[in-house]
């Protein structure tokens, strides 16, 4: 016989945790499945530095209580607002978070999740099946990573992508170039220059962007700049303090101005501490298309051409080895194949459920359409969801996403 929940939660990383926690709290009937933390305590590359500011990288639990600050006033750690956090500090935050306010996670991978009438049908890796009436999916972005089609002929030993290289001293006195260029890539080329690597990094972009903006300027900023440029938890500016602030005003807003508005909005960067470990230090190679890559003696030789804007023509470079950062399908995937849905938001606002109770899935950074293949595209969310109405109010919200390391398209413009 099955067990019975109202929610599964599949996946145990800052989302699936801090959720589970707000229904716990809720006195909502909740399970969690998963390794607590596993994409960054086995993925995330060592010695990174979280890009988010200390106040904006805690995990929500009901009473806003146990946040990154606290955990760091128990352990004797340092926390100050001016400093980047550093991952294992992050990684352990996040697994004492999980045993004060998530205890019954179960340590287990779903193998299938099957509809069965009003509920769903979850089997799990030790031989266990659980149902529920609604189920959450917090897996990551992971299952997502992708790898150009012109390098998914190489031989694995020469090409690797950013989610599976966590130990990078291995690469210490080999020449690796990096794919890409948002913050995994810059990140990536910054700590393995650190290792000893001899690392060059190539972009589409014209430039690579960081985080921060103004507060990287040395001494004491002016007063209008605290005005145009506010603190919010998605980074400084206006238009990132109203949504954290104001996301249902947005999600109010018709149908095209949404869209647009997102569209302009945030993209692919780095953190402002990553800028003086990768310029000046890390040659670049930007506004570079990869066009040919094959294996030559014990490397690979890469083919390069310039975009028409720079009076350079092509190039070719040889490399030991290869990274690629960047997450989710080939951009020609996202509005050509039918097969994928366009990219949308999920965020609980309050509407009411249909009168059938149809069970529901839900994604913490996306949702999964059951009728097309399941197919989904990773995406942010940004929305502070009132979970504590779950069990008798859900909603939608329909809203693009900026793509999570987006290496293939221009950033947006700011506008």
């Amino acid at each position: 016989m099955n067990a019975s929940v109202e929610v599964a939660v599949v996946g145990a990383g800052p989302y699936g945790l801090s959720l589970a926690a707000h229904l716990d709290a809720a006195g909502i009937s909740t399970r969690v499945f998963g390794r607590p933390m596993d994409s960054w305590r086995s993925h995330m590359p060592e010695g990174m530095l979280l890009k988010s500011d200390p106040f904006a990288s805690n995990l929500s639990d009901a009473r806003d209580f146990y946040t990154l600050a606290r955990f760091s006033q128990e352990h004797s750690l340092p926390y100050n607002e001016s400093e980047p956090v550093k991952l294992n500090t992050f990684c352990n935050y996040g697994l004492d978070f999980q045993k004060r306010c998530v205890p019954r996670l179960t340590e287990v991978h779903v193998n299938t999740i099957e509809r069965n009438g009003d509920e769903f049908i979850i089997s799990l890796d030790d031989g266990g099946r659980v149902s529920a009436r609604r189920v959450v999916i917090a897996i990551g972005v992971g299952p997502f990573r992708y790898v150009p089609e012109i390098l998914g002929g190489l031989p694995e030993r020469f090409v690797s992508h950013s989610f599976d290289r966590r130990d990078l001293s291995v690469l210490s006195g080999a020449r690796v170039a990096i794919i890409g260029g948002g913050s995994s890539a810059i990140d990536l080329a910054g700590l393995a220059h650190e290792r000893g690597c001899n690392v060059t990094l190539i972009s589409r972009r014209a430039r690579l962007k960081f985080t921060g903006g103004g507060s990287q300027r040395s001494g004491a900023r002016p007063w209008w700049r605290g005005l145009l440029h506010p603190p919010s938890g998605l980074g400084p500016g206006l238009r990132s303090r109203f949504s954290t602030d104001a996301p249902l005003f947005i999600h109010a807003l018709p149908k095209k101005l949404r869209f647009e508005f997102v569209r302009r909005h945030l993209g692919p960067a780095a953190s402002r501490v990553m800028k003086d470990k990768v310029v000046g230090r890390v040659p670049l190679l930007l506004e570079r298309e990869l066009i040919a890559a094959a294996v030559a003696d014990s490397g690979v030789a890469l083919t390069l051409s310039k975009k028409a804007s720079s009076p350079l023509g092509g190039a070719d470079c040889s490399v030991h080895g290869l990274l690629a950062a960047k997450h989710g399908p080939a951009p020609s995937t996202t509005t050509a194949n039918p097969a994928r849905p366009a990219p949308i938001l999920l965020a609980i606002i309050g509407s009411p459920l249909t009168q059938d109770q149809t069970p529901q899935l839900y994604a913490t950074a996306w949702r999964l359409s059951l009728e097309e293949n399941r197919s989904v595209l990773p995406r942010r969310v940004f929305a502070d969801d009132p979970v504590d109405r779950l069990p008798d109010q859900v909603g939608v919200a329909v809203v693009p996403c900026v793509l999570l390391d987006q290496v293939d398209q221009d950033p947006p413009q700011a506008g």
